[in-house]
């Protein structure tokens, strides 16, 4: 009776931990949407009424937003500008960090789309 209690325990203990761990993965993609929706807010809103530059943009957006793997692509982007056009800039930065990203192929084609309405300045 013992090891039949033990067993369901840590069974029930083991579905815990991977419910945990995939509820994780879906928290942490809400979150970069989110943050990726707050820096298209912020770009959009330089661009508008200041008239910066890409390049000087991308300089500040590392600094605003909290999350690692999303600041190296606009940390990249920016020095692949000097190179490359945004487009090309922008779409090599996610390829190079969307395996460190909680997100799905389709909205990283979606952010990716983001490199076609702009162009560098």
């Amino acid at each position: 009776m013992f090891f039949k209690y033990t067993v369901l325990f840590f069974i029930f203990s083991f579905c815990a931990l991977i419910g945990d761990l995939i509820s994780k993965k879906y928290k942490n993609r809400v979150n970069e949407l989110k943050s990726f929706k707050e820096i298209f807010s912020i770009l959009e809103s330089k661009i508008k009424f200041t008239y910066e530059p890409l390049g000087d943009i991308f300089v500040e957006i590392p600094l605003l937003i909290k999350g690692e793997s999303i600041n190296n692509i606009f940390i990249e982007t920016k020095n692949n500008l000097k190179e490359y056009d945004f487009k090309k800039s922008w779409c090599e930065a996610i390829d190079n960090n969307k395996n460190k990203l909680n997100l799905k192929t389709d909205d990283i084609n979606t952010i990716k789309g983001f490199g076609n309405m702009l162009r560098k300045n």
